[in-house]
């Protein structure tokens, strides 16, 4: 029984990045259209998706600060998510923490000093990629003849060490993440991608290289933002990486 009570300890212990994690990351993410916004658990989001509308579904992946902030979608995310609802497009954007213990490394003190624990964190939400790609093409709003993956910040890195992607994925886009020596590039052709990050990023300083294969794209604006979304320029080719421009 002792042996027993140990085992479901450590399995215990591994909780947060089990596939009731990434349920909960799922079940909890932010969705918003030009019609309807909320958790895709909520009542309005459940009425909202009713309609049988089928979107060309951003699946985004928000950075290590969190979704939500005080029961509302960050301000950090809202500008690009307007812009895409508004353009008619559905951001289904999973909650990363909905699960308690599930942290980002900015969150926890560490940026990335403990590698141990960035590598076991990164494992995580690439666990909540994998779940959302393999949920979203049966959801009946989704158009799967156009659909894209976009990450900010620790987003970012967990979109492009992913690796490869279902066919179904037309682009990635990846924000607000500098490289270090290139070994975060690792979307795999032929699934196209954009990468972009500011010179003047606080929030990652060191970009000693990135190296955009030849399916992918890797933009450095004289922009001294983390959040990209507010350089003219980015928005450009973001959109255009979406195929809206």
């Amino acid at each position: 029984m002792r042996l027993f009570t140990s085992l479901a300890a450590v399995l215990l212990s591994f909780a947060p990045f089990t596939a009731t994690a990434q349920q909960a990351a799922y079940n909890h993410a932010y969705v918003q259209t030009k019609d309807f916004e909320g958790p895709f658990d909520s009542p309005q989001v459940k009425a909202g998706l009713t309609s049988g509308k089928k979107y060309i579904v951003v699946a985004y992946f928000h950075g290590c600060g969190g979704l939500y902030y005080n029961g509302q979608v960050s301000h950090k995310y809202k500008p690009a998510f307007d812009r895409l609802a508004e353009l008619g497009y559905m951001v289904f954007a999973p909650d990363g923490m909905a699960e308690t213990g599930r942290i980002g490394a900015c969150s926890s003190g560490m940026r990335g000093k403990d590698e141990g624990y960035t590598d076991d964190l990164q494992r995580g939400r690439s666990r909540d990629i994998d779940y959302a790609l393999s949920h979203l093409p049966s959801e009946p709003f989704t158009n799967l003849s156009r659909f894209y993956v976009w990450g900010q910040s620790e987003g970012a890195r967990a979109v492009i060490q992913h690796g490869t992607y279902p066919a179904f994925v037309k682009s990635v886009v990846a924000t607000g993440w500098a490289c270090n020596g290139g070994q975060e590039i690792y979307v795999n052709p032929p699934t196209p991608f954009l990468l972009i990050h500011a010179k003047g990023d606080p929030e990652h300083r060191k970009n000693d290289g990135c190296l955009a294969r030849p399916n992918g794209t890797f933009y450095e604006p004289d922009y001294n933002q983390h959040w990209v979304w507010g350089d003219k320029e980015s928005r450009r080719r973001i959109e255009r990486e979406l195929a809206i421009k």
